[in-house]
């Protein structure tokens, strides 16, 4: 099988994961600014600047150290100690080292490990969202703080748009446990774009990974509607009826349905010798069908959500099982 990309640049391009069980390094730098002006109010310095009171930031390090100990959280301490050059009155002692905790949120955010982090913000938020008026003296005006309440859920909402649009497999939560960090779906989606990505690279598959490519688009522009489903059943469709027809000529015909297609391949020892993967597969598809009935009486149902968690299921078992009926292919009959 020829290799239609030369370059390790391009195959490394195609095979990048395009959703991530870990937090990004993008991900990771917007979720940092945005827990740094959590009330979203004015920062002339983005780089530099802050409007949180320091105090809240320690507090949720040394909560986050009762969850994760304190190797995970050390290393990321910016400590600051007194400048060389400066002189202390003789009867002044020398300040001892103190964690600057602006610095060190940064540090935290931008480089310690994904579940400390997510560990580090839960509590941040927490501390926000509860602490204490005087506390946000002179960082933010009265009226400010008193709209807080409204303020800290659009914080929530921020955050799950960088997480979302960055493609991160988690979700923040704010319901009666607090604010909590959920996974979203499963890191084994992640794989199983990958794989897939890597297997379609060949061009024989490229009208299967084309209605692919659409889902996963609806699916990063958040637009979790029946058009994924619906794209994502096109593209088992369009790989049956490429191997039956296309590739092996079992059936002569391209307008039959995706079920005489599967039945074809099961006769034809596709499945051998795991048949239970293709009672498997009419189940899932036979879900998808009603899907398409329930939101084809109107056309405007189409758009109507299903939801990111689904949606990302959906990717995942869909994925997984065009890169094994490839699989089973290109070992049992492909002779290139």
């Amino acid at each position: 099988m020829d290799d239609e990309f030369d370059s390790v640049a391009d195959r490394q391009k195609v095979t990048q994961a395009r959703v991530h069980s870990e937090l990004t390094a993008t991900a990771r730098e917007r979720v940092c600014q945005q827990t740094l002006d959590p009330l979203n109010v004015f920062i002339s310095n983005p780089l530099s600047g802050s409007a949180i009171p320091p105090t809240l930031i320690g507090r949720a390090i040394s909560r986050t150290y009762e969850n994760t100990g304190y190797s995970a959280l050390e290393p990321h301490l910016v400590i600051e100690t007194p400048e060389a050059h400066k002189t202390f009155p003789a009867d002044q002692s020398i300040p001892s080292k103190e964690v600057n905790e602006i610095k060190s949120h940064r540090e935290i955010v931008e480089n310690a490990d994904t579940i400390t982090v997510l560990a580090y913000l839960e509590h941040l938020i927490t501390f926000v969202r509860h602490s204490r008026e005087h506390k946000w003296d002179q960082i933010v005006s009265h009226g400010v703080l008193r709209s807080r309440e409204k303020r800290v859920p659009q914080l929530v909402k921020r955050i799950n748009t960088a997480l979302e649009t960055e493609g991160v497999l988690w979700k923040l939560t704010n319901d009666n446990q607090g604010f909590n960090f959920r996974p979203i779906g499963s890191e084994l989606l992640e794989e199983s774009d990958k794989e897939f990505s890597r297997i379609t690279e060949d061009q024989r598959w490229k009208s299967v990974v084309s209605p692919y490519e659409s889902a996963f688009e609806l699916y990063k522009d958040r637009q979790y509607t029946y058009q994924i489903p619906e794209k994502l059943y096109n593209s088992i469709e369009e790989l049956a009826r490429t191997i039956v027809v296309d590739l092996e000529g079992w059936e002569d015909n391209r307008e039959m349905n995706l079920q005489k297609y599967l039945n074809s391949m099961r006769d034809n020892g596709l499945f051998e010798p795991n048949n239970i993967m293709y009672a498997e597969l009419n189940d899932l598809i036979s879900s998808m069908e009603k899907a398409f009935q329930k939101s084809g009486a109107h056309r405007k149902n189409r758009h109507q959500e299903i939801g990111r968690e689904y949606s990302t299921l959906l990717l995942h078992q869909i994925s997984a099982y065009l890169t094994y009926i490839i699989r089973m292919y290109e070992n049992k009959y492909d002779t290139d």
